[in-house]
């Protein structure tokens, strides 16, 4: 295979990516910006409860968000969100947050 996979599964395929951007096989900001993917899906918004049409969330954003629910014939409400932790790729891909900062800083360095 030439090139970078459209989706990146293991952790070869990022090394591989990394070794490309390095290469000049592909542009830093693009392996860059997959990197950068990683840390930004550590977290999640699930849902939480229903909130009153008065009622203030838990507590402030960005732990918390409100969103509007409209459904067919009924009145919206508003949903609460909290945010978890869900660093399940970084995980699974064996790679730790101050791995894939110092891979970004390599690449930022070109």
């Amino acid at each position: 295979m030439y090139g970078l996979p459209h989706v990146l599964k293991t952790r070869a395929d990022f090394e591989n990516m990394h070794a490309l951007a390095i290469a000049g096989g592909i542009p830093a900001a693009e392996a860059i910006r997959r990197w950068q993917a990683l840390i930004n899906g550590q977290t999640t918004y699930e849902f939480d409860r229903v909130l009153g049409s008065s009622e203030e969330p838990d507590g402030p954003e960005p732990g918390y968000r409100v969103m509007m629910s409209e459904q067919d014939g009924q009145q919206p409400e508003r949903h609460q969100f909290r945010m978890v932790s869900n660093s399940g790729q970084l995980e699974i891909l064996g790679y730790q947050e101050a791995d894939v900062f110092t891979k970004i800083e390599e690449l930022e360095a070109l």
